[in-house]
């Protein structure tokens, strides 16, 4: 602890001791009466100036005040006349008459004492007053020894008197750099400005705080000082106490708090400029978008609107619909459907699906939009509850006129074009069948003459015969080709599957045209693959395709030119058909279009090949009912090829070893009537180790099972006598099944007596075409044995009686009556139905596996169509199939397989088709 020196008072009197011995000098050494005068003057007047200074320094009351006054008065009275009497040679008194000796000793010893008093008086003012500041030092020193902070004490006149060591370690400064000094000699002596402004404060006994600045060893300090003023017990100011704390680390982090400010505020102002460059740009945007949009308020009335909607109602000033109800501008008659546009207030819903309605505008006119809302989130003091968007439809709804009075123009004419399709088919069915019975009697005469019945004919008249024959033969196959074509347009074609031996079906194709092919110099030749010995399909449709094929080439090759008919076993079980010829071949420009209905490459009058024009289209149709197509490869001078594509033909396996075995001792009773499929199942049979025995008519089957009952009967659909079906019934009411287990190989789905119960509970069907894997598969499940299967994974088609079926929902008849027709000619089966009440009727009577509907039909009823569609679907597990106008074939919503309309055949058949496997 730092304080002042205790005895400064002998100070104060040094000048007046000056004063005192400059006058005993001057009166007892000083003879030169100028220079006695001038000491005397000095020495008075250095005292009253001492005086004078520490009157105006001393800060006391008024009574030490006056106390003190006269202690000065009464020090400078005794001094003058102690100068008077002690220098009578100098200062003569002004009296007319020298003084008396006693008055000279008594005005020397009142001016002694007048000297002494006031000396006395100014020693115990400035003593008493020493004594209380050293009263206020003790009572904070303690206080001072103790703090963390600096501590400064000064004096009433501004003096610092105490300060702890925590300022001096604050300041570095030594005590004696500020005990004794005044708070403005440290402020002007360090350039502390603050602390010069605060003085003043301090002289009046106020309270102050503050920053100073303050620089130790090279760093600047930034210290706070905290002052109060100090008061004695009669409330007279007494001093001032300051603490002083250093604030360099908050002055720094306030520095960068500020600076962070305003960073923040940079980005905040930078923020709600572009934030309101972005809503001047938004709301431009919304003023200006090609829709119509308006905000409006929690009562509909109209907050804001862009210049479209202005346009659309017939307002020039968008000012002028503000504040006004949006119904004002909605027809009367959809105010209605407005309202159910706008989400209940204190939904969680958003937005609802948009509607179309009927504004009106100013001038009355009708106008026709679409329109969508949105909830607003509200925000503080603002209006916006709900957001609307309008699309003017006027166009659209005009071209929607357009277009419907088009399609229904179109819709007549293909109307009228399906009748005029129609009437040619049945005249050239009719002209066909017409044509016939007279080419049936004019053949018959020409026979007649050819045998010599009618007499012997000349040479001449032999050749010219020859010639009628050979134009009768091509008459009749042209007749026979019109009236298949008009069959087919009619029907479709209509398929009875079998198995047939491969090498034989070319052998008997190359032989139908090899007259034809003699005649012109051609060779035929025949290569068939073992791979394919034995293969599936109608065998008469595919000699009627094949010979098609063989006709083209017969009448497009030169003599000489090579025909060659092959057979043979793809990847995959596919099984390819072909006619190669070293003819003229195609020009690929035309060959898309061969396949058409009547196209001929010459149409010209003179052109050197004849023909209608309808064969190949015939042969593609064939191959297409087998689930298959028709592949041309031809080059210009180069040949063609032409080969027909049966993806589901194959039966034997591409290795036999890879046929499993079924371990049973059961008979096999195969009921067949063609010999080559017969022959081709029965081989199958017994190389896994089976017993078979085989009939060829219904009812032989039905008396070999009476007679010797087998362990299985396996029967064609397609018997001479009796359908499989009816063998099936008759064998179960003459009680020959008890034990016996019926598979009946059947071609079609819509066999009659197929969904009679008592048929379903003894009969499995196997779906042909199969592959011999099949076959034992399904006869092991039928036995319910085991089967020794290969590795590999066999495709099994075995299904139970209760066929899977395409049910088809729609309104439209003639759709309907179209989809059956095309399913059916693909072996599907198809329930046709015009309401979902008979939909779910069919549901209950039939294994339902696909469902078909169509999404065309009135709102309200395609919404019912849709859920019961989907309700049928999920409960068989069926794919369910949308039939909808404008849709691209194939897309897929929501799982659900969409078909545009109008579709083709095939497309509807593959969307339908029925896949995996389904075990009896």
């Amino acid at each position: 602890m730092s304080t002042r020196h205790r005895i400064r008072l002998p100070l104060y009197l040094v000048p007046i001791m000056f004063g005192l011995c400059g006058i005993l000098i001057s009166s007892q050494f000083v003879d030169d009466p100028v220079v006695r005068s001038l000491v005397i003057l000095f020495s008075v007047s250095v005292p009253l100036f001492a005086v004078g200074m520490l009157v105006a320094r001393l800060n006391v009351s008024g009574a030490q005040r006056a106390a003190l006054f006269v202690g000065v008065l009464l020090l400078a009275v005794g001094a003058l006349v102690s100068v008077a009497l002690l220098g009578d040679q100098v200062i003569q008194p002004p009296l007319d008459s020298p003084m008396p000796p006693w008055a000279k000793q008594v005005g020397r010893w009142l001016g002694i004492s007048s000297l002494i008093v006031g000396l006395f008086a100014i020693v115990f003012i400035l003593s008493r007053r020493e004594e209380q500041i050293e009263v206020i030092g003790e009572q904070f020193r303690y206080l001072a020894d103790h703090m963390t902070e600096g501590f400064i004490l000064t004096g009433a006149d501004g003096t610092i008197t105490l300060v702890n060591d925590a300022l001096l370690k604050m300041t570095g400064l030594p005590a004696d750099e500020l005990i004794g000094k005044s708070e403005g000699e440290l402020a002007e002596r360090y350039k502390l400005d603050p602390l010069l402004s605060r003085v003043a404060h301090r002289s009046q006994g106020v309270a102050s705080e503050y920053r100073l600045p303050w620089v130790r060893d090279g760093k600047e300090l930034q210290l706070w000082i905290n002052g109060t003023p100090l008061f004695d017990s009669r409330g007279r100011f007494a001093g001032s106490l300051a603490t002083i704390r250093d604030v360099t680390e908050q002055h720094q982090m306030s520095k960068r708090l500020e600076r962070y400010a305003q960073g923040l505020q940079d980005l905040v102002e930078d923020r709600t400029e572009k934030l309101y460059q972005s809503r001047q740009r938004l709301q431009d945007l919304l003023f200006h978008m090609n829709e119509a949009f308006v905000t409006l308020d929690r009562e509909y009335r109209i907050t804001f609107a862009n210049e479209r909607f202005c346009d659309l109602v017939g307002i020039a000033d968008a000012d002028s619909v503000l504040r006004r109800d949006l119904f004002e501008f909605v027809e009367s008659s959809d105010r209605g459907r407005m309202l159910e546009l706008f989400p209940p207030r204190g939904s969680s819903e958003v937005k609802r699906p948009p509607h179309e309605l009927t504004l009106r505008t100013v001038a009355g006119a009708p106008l026709h939009v679409v329109a969508s809302t949105a909830a607003v989130e509200p925000a503080p003091d603002a209006e916006d509850r709900y957001s609307l968007v309008m699309t003017d439809i006027g166009e659209l709804k005009r071209m929607q006129r357009q277009l419907e009075a088009r399609a229904a123009e179109l819709e007549e004419a293909n109307a009228e074009l399906r009748m005029l399709d129609r009437a040619k088919d049945n005249f050239l069915s009719t002209v066909s069948h017409e044509l016939r019975t007279p080419l049936s009697t004019v053949r018959g005469y020409t026979e007649m003459l050819e045998s010599g019945t009618l007499g012997e004919l000349q040479a001449q008249q032999a050749n010219s015969l020859k010639v009628m024959s050979r134009n009768l033969e091509r008459l009749g196959g042209l007749i026979d080709e019109i009236i298949e074509f008009s069959r087919m347009q009619v029907r479709g074609v209509v398929l009875h599957q079998t198995l047939f031996s491969g090498e034989k079906f070319l052998a008997e194709c190359a032989a139908s045209l090899a007259p034809q092919a003699q005649l012109r110099d051609l060779h035929i030749r025949v290569h068939a693959s073992p791979d394919a010995a034995l293969l599936w399909g109608d065998r008469h449709r595919l000699i009627q395709a094949m010979t098609i094929l063989l006709s083209n080439s017969v009448k497009f090759c030169n003599p000489g030119d090579i025909i060659t008919l092959t057979s043979e076993r793809r990847a995959g079980g596919i099984i390819a058909i072909g006619v190669s010829d070293t003819g003229i071949g195609i020009d690929p420009s035309v060959q898309r279009r061969v396949f058409d209905k009547f196209y001929q490459a010459d149409n010209s009058r003179s052109r050197r090949y004849e023909g209608a024009g309808i064969g190949l289209a015939i042969a593609k149709a064939i191959a297409e009912a087998h689930g298959g197509h028709i592949d041309l490869q031809s080059a210009p001078g180069k040949g063609s090829t032409f080969t027909i594509i049966l993806t589901q033909a194959s039966f034997a396996a591409a290795d036999p070893g890879d046929l499993p075995t079924v371990a049973s001792e059961k008979r096999i009773l195969l009921a067949v009537a063609d010999g080559e499929f017969a022959a081709g199942l029965r081989g199958v049979l017994e190389s896994a180790g089976l017993s078979v025995s085989v009939v060829t008519t219904g009812m032989a089957c039905i008396r070999a099972a009476n007679q010797d009952a087998p362990g299985i009967i396996l029967m064609d659909d397609l018997l001479p006598d009796i359908g499989g079906v009816e063998a099936i019934a008759r064998l179960q009411d003459g009680g020959s099944l008890e034990n016996v287990s019926v598979l009946l190989m059947a071609g079609d789905d819509l066999l009659p007596g197929r969904d009679d119960p008592n048929i379903q509970s003894v009969a499995s069907y196997l779906m042909k075409p199969f592959t011999a894997e099949e076959l034992l598969v399904a006869l092991s499940h039928t036995l319910n044995i085991p089967v020794q299967q290969p590795s590999r994974t066999l495709r099994k088609k075995l299904r139970k009686a209760s066929t899977p079926t395409a049910l088809v929902l729609s309104t439209d008849r003639e759709l309907l009556d179209w989809a059956g027709s095309a399913l059916r000619a693909r072996q599907m089966r198809c329930v046709a139905v015009q309401s979902p009440e008979e939909a779910r009727d069919a549901a209950t009577k039939h294994n339902i596996q696909a469902v078909a509907v169509e999404a065309d039909t009135a709102e309200s009823a395609t919404l019912d169509f849709l859920h019961c569609a989907r309700e049928i679907a999920s409960e068989h597990g069926a794919q369910l199939t949308i039939l909808k106008s404008d849709e691209d074939s194939g897309s897929r919503v929501d799982g659900e397989r969409v078909i545009g309309l109008p579709c083709t055949a095939r497309e509807l058949a593959e969307a339908l088709s029925i896949s995996g496997e389904v075990v009896a």
